[in-house]
């Protein structure tokens, strides 16, 4: 082999080496009883432990209905966030009209939250008192994605939550 073929091969560990680290360091910070997601386990059900089937689809339901009624509100906050940014990098700047753009921002925001708290209330409802207690001390874990550790979960495990007409499992396991 010639030398730039081992020095490009070289190169390339080194950098798979380096983009890896973060990755394992993540994983080694999660806690001992923090529960493990696995490749199979289409994890729509929100982790909760013990959900019967009817809870499964009315979960589905109550998550789709959301979907739909958040969809256009999270548009209309991308729009407002870019004519906020044509706003604040024009030659001439209309501090009034920024100013009320990130009004308008806040009150959709505004309207997710809440959207979003009646969602959990109504997910409650569903559950049990095991599966409630479980559902409130996880709660960052399962909707909201504001929070740094729901930004981890949900990166992290991206790619193994998509829906699958296989998957079977829809209960998480303990790390061990």
């Amino acid at each position: 082999m010639s030398k730039v073929k081992i020095l490009s091969i070289a190169v390339i560990a080194a950098f798979m080496i380096v983009a890896l680290s973060p990755v394992n360091a993540q994983e080694s910070e999660l806690p001992a009883n923090h529960p493990k997601i696995e490749k199979d386990d289409c994890h729509r059900g929100h982790g909760i432990p013990d959900l019967s089937d009817k809870q499964e689809e009315q979960l589905k339901a109550i998550h789709m209905k959301m979907m739909k009624e958040n969809l256009p509100v999270s548009n209309k906050i991308k729009e407002k966030e870019a004519r906020l940014n044509t706003l604040k990098s024009a030659d001439k700047v209309d501090m009034a009209a920024i100013n009320t753009t990130i009004d308008e921002i806040s009150d959709l925001r505004a309207e997710l939250a809440k959207g979003h708290a009646a969602k959990e209330q109504e997910i409650r409802k569903l559950l049990t008192e095991e599966q409630r207690i479980f559902f409130d001390s996880h709660r960052s874990e399962f909707g909201s994605r504001h929070g740094m550790k729901s930004r981890m979960m949900h990166s992290k495990h991206k790619d193994m939550c998509k829906p699958e007409k296989n998957c079977k499992s829809r209960k998480h396991h303990k790390r061990s």
